[in-house]
C-alpha cells in the first residue's frame, strides 16, 4: 500500500492545521510551480483565499532583480501586443467560455469620478491555481486542459490597453493587480440584475483616461452574432445600465447536436454530428466531427488528447466567414464558410503558426468537408455545394506562403472528392430510383 502522503496530507488541509496556514503553504507552491498542484481541491474559504493571495503578493513584489526586470519585460511586451483595442474583452469572453460559463455582461460606471468597466459571468469560480495567472502576463493555468482555447496567459494582461488596474472578485477571493503587483482587495456589493457575488465573477477595470464610451459602443455594435457559434457554452453577452436593463445584446441559440445521416470515411474522422444555431438575423448549419489524434501530435503549450473537434457552420444567406478558435481569428478568409479548430494560433492571434499540428488539422479540414458535402449531395445539393471551395477561395494572406498554400491544397483534395465520389453516389442514387 502506498504510504505516501497525498498533497492533502502534506499542506495539512483537513488537519489541525489553520485554512491559513494552509494557504501560505499553497501560495509557496504554486510561486514554485508545484507539479502536482493542479490536483489540489481549494476548500475556498475566506482565511485560506487571503492566504493564498498575501503569499503570492509577498513572493511577488519580492523577486530577485533579473526576475523582476523579467517580469516587468514580459508585461510591456502583452500590453504593446499589435491587437484591437478591445481584444482583452474578447479573452475575456473566451475565457468565460473556458469554464462553462453561459453569459458575460459589461456595465460602464462613474465612481468617485473615475470610469470603470464592470464584466460579470456566470462560470465557475475563480480557485487559488488561477489568481497567479490572472496576475502575470504569459503565465497560463490552461496547459493541462485540451479543451480550453486561452493560450500564452495573455488574455486578461491586453485589458492593460484600456485599464489601468484590474480587480477580481470571486468569492472568496478578492484581488487586484497591475500586472506587476498582487493585493488584496474588499468584496464589491451586489448589483441587482447584474452582479451576484454568490454566483458570478467580476471584474472591474479602472479605465484610462482616454477610454471613450463612443468607441465602446462602436466596438460592442459592430459584432456579429458569429463570433458566438463555435463557443462551447457562452451563448449571450451584453451591455448593461447602472440598473441592470440590457442596452445592447448579442445571442444565439443552439439546438441539441444530432448524430449524421452518413458515416464519415476519411480516416482518422471518428464520428460527425450536426446542429442548428440561430440568431437574431441568420441562421448557421454547423457540422463537426471527432478525429482521432495520432501518438506523435499534440497542440503547443496544452495538454495532449487523443481526439480533437474541428467545426464548419454554412450561413443561410451569404455572410463574412471566419477562421475561428473558438472566437473568430483576424486571418483573413474568403469562404462561404466558417471553419473552427484548436489551431495554435500566434500570440497577437492574427495568424496561425506554422507546425506540423497546424498543418495536421488544415489537412483534417479537407476530410470533413468532403464527407459532409458528399453526404449532402443526394437530399441537400444546394448545402452540399456550399461546402465546396471554389478555386478563387482560400485562407490567409495571399503575401504568406504557407497558409494559403497549405488550405488551397486541402481544397484541392475536396474539389477531388467530390467530383469523384459524390457525384458517383449521386448518380447510383439516380439509377436505383429509377
Amino acid at each position: 500500500m502506498d504510504e505516501t502522503p497525498t498533497l492533502y496530507e502534506s499542506l495539512g488541509v483537513g488537519s489541525a492545521a489553520s485554512d491559513a496556514e494552509s494557504g501560505k503553504r499553497v501560495a509557496k507552491l504554486i510561486w514554485d510551480d508545484a507539479p502536482d498542484l493542479d490536483e489540489f481541491h481549494d476548500p475556498r474559504t475566506a482565511e485560506f483565499a487571503s492566504a493564498v493571495i498575501d503569499g503570492l503578493a509577498t513572493a511577488l513584489g519580492n523577486p530577485p532583480g533579473l526576475m523582476k526586470r523579467m517580469i516587468r519585460t514580459a508585461s510591456h511586451a502583452a500590453e504593446d501586443l499589435n491587437v484591437g483595442q478591445f481584444q482583452g474583452l474578447v479573452e475575456v469572453i473566451q475565457n468565460a467560455d473556458d469554464v462553462r460559463a453561459s453569459e458575460v455582461r459589461f456595465m460602464l460606471r462613474n465612481t468617485d469620478g473615475a470610469s470603470q468597466l464592470l464584466v460579470v459571468h456566470d462560470g465557475q469560480p475563480v480557485v487559488c491555481q488561477h489568481v497567479l495567472g490572472m496576475a502575470l502576463p504569459f503565465i497560463t493555468t490552461k496547459t493541462h486542459r485540451p479543451d480550453q482555447r486561452g493560450r500564452f496567459g495573455i488574455g486578461l494582461k491586453t485589458l492593460k490597453r484600456i485599464a489601468t488596474s484590474i480587480a477580481v472578485h470571486s468569492a472568496p477571493y478578492h484581488f487586484s493587480g497591475d500586472l506587476l503587483s498582487l493585493a488584496r482587495v474588499e468584496p464589491e456589493p451586489g448589483l441587482p440584475g447584474f452582479y451576484d457575488p454568490a454566483r458570478g465573477t467580476l471584474l472591474v477595470l479602472n479605465l484610462h483616461d482616454h477610454f471613450l464610451e463612443d468607441e465602446f459602443r462602436d466596438w460592442f455594435e459592430a459584432w456579429d452574432e458569429d463570433g458566438l457559434i463555435f463557443l462551447g457554452s457562452v451563448s449571450r453577452f451584453r451591455w448593461c445600465a447602472p440598473e441592470g436593463t440590457p442596452l445592447f445584446e448579442r445571442s444565439v441559440e443552439k439546438d441539441p447536436w444530432t448524430p449524421a445521416a452518413f458515416e464519415p470515411s476519411h480516416q482518422p474522422l471518428l464520428a460527425i454530428r450536426h446542429r442548428h444555431v440561430r440568431g437574431r438575423n441568420r441562421e448557421w448549419h454547423v457540422w463537426n466531427a471527432k478525429i482521432s489524434v495520432p501518438a506523435h501530435l499534440k497542440p503547443a503549450h496544452k495538454a495532449r488528447t487523443d481526439s480533437t473537434d474541428i467545426s464548419v457552420a454554412i450561413p443561410d444567406r451569404p455572410s463574412q466567414a471566419g477562421l475561428h478558435i473558438g472566437f473568430k481569428t483576424r486571418v483573413s478568409v474568403a469562404l462561404g464558410f466558417s471553419i473552427d479548430a484548436q489551431f495554435d494560433p500566434s500570440t497577437a492571434r492574427d495568424q496561425l503558426i506554422q507546425n506540423d499540428w497546424n498543418n495536421w488539422l488544415i489537412d483534417r479540414c479537407a476530410g470533413l468537408l468532403s464527407d459532409v458535402a458528399i453526404g449532402l449531395l443526394v437530399h441537400e445539393p444546394r448545402a452540399a455545394w456550399g461546402l465546396v471551395p471554389l478555386q478563387r477561395e482560400g485562407v490567409g494572406d495571399p503575401t504568406d506562403r504557407w497558409l494559403p498554400g497549405r488550405f488551397a491544397t486541402a481544397f484541392e483534395q475536396v474539389r477531388k472528392d467530390v467530383g469523384t465520389n459524390g457525384l458517383g453516389r449521386v448518380h447510383t442514387t439516380a439509377t436505383h430510383r429509377r
